[in-house]
């Protein structure tokens, strides 16, 4: 329902975020698991959706920064953390 989509879920380190990083994932969405404070949580998040068979990658972005939310996921140009995943728009 979602192959091809790339979802950024703010929070997914606990919670209602990592369930909804779940969730989208077994839809078929690359997660991008973002994450300020905890590493490890982030790492949990990611073991549970890529043992399930799903795509992700733990981000550690501060995203009340607006604009420079884009320059922490390396979204630009089709880089960062999702070069060699999708192909830019």
């Amino acid at each position: 329902m979602l192959e091809e989509k790339i979802a950024v879920v703010t929070g997914a380190s606990r919670g209602i975020g990592r369930a909804i990083a779940k969730e989208l994932a077994l839809k078929g969405a690359f997660v991008i698991v973002n994450y300020n404070g905890s590493k490890q949580a982030a790492d949990e998040t990611v073991n549970e959706i890529t043992q399930a068979g799903g795509k992700a990658v733990g981000v550690q972005c501060n995203v009340a920064g607006g604009s420079r939310s884009v320059q922490c996921f390396g979204l630009q140009r089709g880089g960062g953390v999702l070069k060699g995943h999708y192909q830019p728009l």
